[in-house]
């Protein structure tokens, strides 16, 4: 694809998924989170309010939040209970263990953004976040599908090392349950990430479309993403924004991990405060350093999302959701989990300890006894159900 996109170039020296978007990442003072290969953020304006969900009764319950999540981290100060509160800090702590990559030499390089869209035709839109555009594209070449995101270099400007690092990442991370980045492509104004086609769109519209999973279901959504999880993990990175809108479903509904711009590896405990508010670890908002267990915290606020249809964690009040995430009590008293046997609630249990030293890692999710049960009774291992047909 590379070389004939340089031959195009040569040549011409002298061209529905649904749009109802989601949660974004957020970062305290750096918002570096941008939109997955198939997202659409509402903005009013690049100053204005875009909607974002939080598990409440519902996955699709709409609340406003400011764009700049933790753009001033002052006004949360003392609001947070227990004395908590997130503190401002310079670039050199935040950056402080994150080891991120530079630009591989085998990005192509393109004279302009009419270049790229000559090799790959142009489809539809879909999908939009602060930073980039993502395009259903065709190559005729090869007769395939692909999603191609492109990102803004001017609006980008400051975290273009994200980028570098995300292109990086991804080049190295082949896994069966990590989005496969085709190619990578470079003009002055923009990069264009070539990704696999997910034809079912993602978890979170999938939820949103039939409701609950069934266990069945859940715990093969469970065991995709903790083994691209533990793949990860082996090599010492964290994703850091695992959620619903990151994990793709393929045509044969393979669950597959994606959007790797908060990803990193990491050399000792890391500060950075980001992620996405229902999906983020306790550990990372006490700010006292953070691992890959995080990771593993996300997936569980997942399953629970999965098995329930809610998370386990919620509030209107960005301040009161952080000290209910911090305290790390919930329960299994809603009506919802009466049919859910006690083995899935006591995996939830392990991954959802605000105890790190105690909670499970990506393997041990994968070997747990519910799992491991669960994908015993699965016919084919890929049986998507919802859970008043499981």
């Amino acid at each position: 694809m590379s070389a004939e996109i340089a031959k195009n170039a040569t040549a011409n020296k002298g061209n529905d998924f649904r749009t109802a978007r989601k949660v974004s990442s957020l970062e305290m003072d750096e918002n570096t989170g941008e939109g997955n290969q198939q997202k659409k953020k509402q903005t009013k304006g690049r100053a204005g309010e875009r909607n974002w969900r939080r598990g409440s009764n519902s996955v699709g319950r709409r609340v406003h939040s400011p764009r700049h999540d933790f753009e001033d981290s002052d006004k949360y100060k003392g609001r947070m209970g227990g004395g908590m509160a997130l503190k401002r800090m310079d670039s050199e702590e935040r950056n402080r263990n994150e080891k991120l990559l530079s630009c591989p030499d085998s990005v192509t390089r393109i004279s302009d953004r009419s270049m790229f869209y000559k090799t790959f035709e142009l489809v539809s839109q879909i999908g939009q976040g602060n930073f980039s555009d993502v395009f259903l594209v065709f190559s005729s070449e090869k007769g395939e599908k692909y999603a191609v995101k492109e990102i803004d270099k001017e609006r980008m400007i400051s975290k273009l090392h994200f980028v570098e690092n995300e292109i990086a990442l991804l080049q190295r991370c082949r896994h069966r349950n990590i989005c496969r980045l085709v190619d990578a492509f470079e003009c002055r104004r923009a990069f264009f990430l070539l990704f696999d086609y997910a034809q079912k769109g993602d978890l979170f519209e999938t939820i949103r479309r039939i409701g609950r999973l069934s266990e069945r279901s859940s715990a093969q959504i469970t065991r995709q993403i903790s083994s691209a999880l533990a793949f990860l993990h082996r090599r010492r990175i964290v994703h850091r924004d695992v959620k619903p809108e990151n994990i793709l479903l393929g045509a044969d509904s393979t669950a597959k991990l994606t959007d790797f711009g908060l990803a990193c590896f990491l050399l000792g405990p890391l500060y950075r405060v980001c992620g996405t508010p229902t999906y983020v670890a306790p550990e990372i908002l006490t700010q006292k350093g953070y691992g890959v267990a995080v990771d593993i915290w996300s997936l569980g606020i997942i399953l629970h999302l999965c098995l329930v249809g809610f998370a386990p964690f919620h509030s209107s009040e960005r301040a009161q959701l952080f000290k209910q995430i911090v305290h790390g009590q919930f329960t299994f008293d809603h009506p919802n989990w009466s049919p859910i046997g006690t083995k899935a609630k006591k995996l939830l249990l392990g991954m959802l300890t605000a105890a790190v030293a105690k909670r499970l890692d990506a393997e041990k999710v994968i070997r747990s006894e519910w799992v491991m049960e669960m994908m015993a009774q699965s016919a084919n291992g890929n049986e998507w159900e919802a859970a008043n047909k499981g």
